[in-house]
């Protein structure tokens, strides 16, 4: 059922009871005025009766009845009284209204019966002669101790009913006059009384829809309860709007946190919904963060490996740490942590998954090993050699000078050889510790300069390969570099030209703006070009496309290596192109002063 408001609650209720109690009154009332108004009838029969019977006694008594008559009929006109005189077997002897030989017995009449049991009859009944209703009383008449008969007065009630229906009417009048004074009383307190709770609840509901700067303020006049429940409602708002801020700072840092994190972080609850998922987690899984909210997880991620860590998470209690491998072009490497998500009473309620891209510490770390790996093995060629060698020289066996030239010719080769190897490996660590620690300082500089010294650098071994250096660069493009290691780059590039050119060919060395407006030094060769298969790891440590020819030509397999780390510290890039049969062109792109 609706539930009423306190106003019509208590307005209803008052109005109600206020109409029971008139009806009551009214009821009470009229009662007791009818019968106050009867028993005064009553009263006054009997004393009529007690006046009158001693004139009925003696004519009974010799039993001349029709003098009794006549004194009935002469009594009852004077007095406006129906008088009868009835034998104690019910005969009617006399009666002032009737002929009492035509009168059935009253023998069965209640106000006969009962003044034949105890002296004094009382009875209310409809009278057809009079065609009204009468009030009747009945008196023995005693001769000598001995009844002979019954005296019976009645007068007619119509007067009664008629006072008594102008008391009903008035007081009726009476009852709706204050029915009408009380339901307005009634209107009056039960909307002061509503009125409080009614701003109150308006109060609360602004306060629920966050408006907490909604206060209660009441009248002096208001109750005391209705005062201390303001106040309390005016304190607990002041008091939620605290911990609401409260609650949206720790949110927005929390969500900051969560935003900033560089892990993947995503909470699963137990019906296998996506609760929350940071922008690294919707990277790294290439997934839709607004989108996936209350989402099933497997709806949203597509990598098997994760969706089987989710649902195992899910299902156990604890899950360990785990490293798993996706099958995507980049065979990218995550390392996901699962813990539960529990309420207060230790309830499980989900799972919170950090995701982890180790993708790059993972080929960090295979690069460090392979760097070890080719290190080894780049310094263990000629240092076998060397040492063989020189066991050799040292075998008195060996005594012909061309034949120990040979050897220690050797011996140089290979020494010159580790020389180099260990200063590329020396010039590469020196440039990942400045940069990592930003002690690579860049000036202001023509880069001209860098260029043909790089160029007189390998200009003699150009010669003797025959092969001619043609270069191109405008005057006065100023860029922010450091001379020594722009120089080192264009050097390594057109020093690994020439091992790859034939000879009475041509390099060109070109600088020139790009459309992205930077600084663009290419170095072209017309040599035998490289597969497209080996381009993108030129750059990378030790990596060779034909290492025989490497070593011949006397290549460390780090100058790549060392041009790329300059262009990055330079803040730029590099970049290759190559085509079999048409030779290959090197770029290194340095973003151009403002």
């Amino acid at each position: 059922m609706k539930p009423r408001p306190l106003f019509v609650q208590l307005f209803g209720s008052y109005l109600v009871i206020t109409v029971i109690l008139l009806f009551v009154f009214i009821f009470v009332a009229g009662t007791t005025f009818k019968n106050f108004y009867h028993d005064r009838i009553s009263d006054d029969l009997r004393a009529r009766a007690e006046l009158v019977k001693d004139q009925f006694l003696y004519n009974l008594s010799i039993k001349y009845y029709s003098k009794l008559q006549d004194s009935a009929v002469q009594l009852g006109s004077a007095s406006n009284t129906r008088i009868s005189i009835i034998a104690p077997d019910g005969t009617v002897l006399a009666d002032s209204i009737d002929d009492p030989s035509k009168m059935e017995t009253q023998k069965d009449k209640p106000e006969i019966i009962s003044a034949l049991q105890t002296e004094l009859g009382i009875n209310t009944r409809y009278s057809p002669i009079k065609n009204e209703d009468l009030l009747y009383v009945a008196t023995l008449i005693k001769d000598a101790e001995q009844v002979i008969g019954v005296l019976r007065l009645g007068v007619p009630i119509t007067s009664l009913n008629q006072t008594l229906w102008n008391i009903y009417m008035q007081l009726a009048l009476g009852g709706v006059g204050c029915a009408i004074l009380i339901g307005l009383l009634s209107w009056f307190v039960s909307r002061k009384m509503s009125n409080p709770l009614e701003e109150i609840k308006n109060t609360a509901e602004k306060i629920a829809s966050g408006d907490f700067s909604s206060h209660l303020q009441f009248k002096a006049s208001a109750t005391l309860e209705v005062q201390r429940l303001g106040s309390s409602i005016n304190e607990m708002a002041v008091q939620l709007e605290k911990r609401i801020d409260t609650i949206l700072e720790q949110k927005s840092e929390l969500d900051a946190v969560f935003s900033s994190m560089s892990e993947g972080v995503l909470t699963v609850d137990l019906q296998n919904k996506i609760q929350h998922m940071n922008q690294s987690a919707a990277k790294i899984l290439k997934a839709d963060k607004v989108m996936s909210r209350k989402r099933p997880y497997d709806e949203v991620i597509s990598q098997p490996e994760v969706l089987a860590y989710i649902k195992d998470a899910l299902a156990k209690d604890f899950v360990e740490e785990q490293e798993v491998k996706l099958f995507d072009t980049k065979k990218h490497t995550l390392r996901l942590r699962g813990s539960p998500l529990k309420r207060g009473n230790k309830e499980k309620t989900g799972v919170v998954i950090v995701i982890n891209d180790i993708t790059e510490i993972v080929l960090a770390e295979k690069q460090r090993r392979d760097f070890v790996t080719n290190v080894s093995h780049e310094l263990r060629t000629p240092l076998t050699s060397i040492q063989g060698f020189a066991e050799t020289l040292l075998n008195p066996a060996v005594n012909d000078p061309g034949e120990m030239r040979k050897f220690i010719e050797i011996i140089h080769r290979h020494a010159t050889r580790l020389g180099a190897l260990i200063e590329d490996i020396l010039a590469l660590s020196r440039l990942e510790k400045d940069a990592e620690s930003n002690q690579i300082t860049l000036s202001l500089g023509d880069i001209k300069t860098s260029v043909e010294n790089a160029v007189d650098i390998c200009s003699e071994k150009a010669k003797k390969q025959n092969i001619q250096i043609i270069t191109r660069c405008p005057d006065k493009i100023e860029i922010k570099m450091n001379p020594h290691l722009l120089e080192q780059a264009i050097v390594n590039l057109i020093d690994n030209a020439l091992k790859y050119s034939e000879t009475n060919t041509q390099i060109e060395v070109e600088v020139s703006v790009s459309d992205l407006n930077e600084i663009r030094i290419d170095v072209i060769d017309h040599g035998t070009g490289i597969q497209q298969k080996h381009l993108d790891r030129l750059f990378e440590r030790f990596y060779r496309i034909d290492k025989a020819r490497t070593r011949a030509v006397g290549g460390t397999g780090l100058g790549l290596a060392i041009v790329k780390h300059v262009a990055v510290a330079h803040g730029g890039r590099v970049d290759v192109w190559s085509e079999l049969g048409k030779g290959s062109k090197f770029t290194i792109y340095i973003p151009k002063v403002s």
